[in-house]
């Protein structure tokens, strides 16, 4: 993921959006 070093100094925000990017990743995994 590139865009984890763009988004480096918003380690914060990282935090309170990972579900987010959990949920894309999960999804990406169900459908094919």
């Amino acid at each position: 993921m590139p865009r984890r070093k763009q988004q480096a100094p918003r380690r914060a925000a990282d935090k309170s959006i990972n579900w987010v990017e959990v949920l894309s990743t999960w999804v990406e995994n169900v459908l094919p």
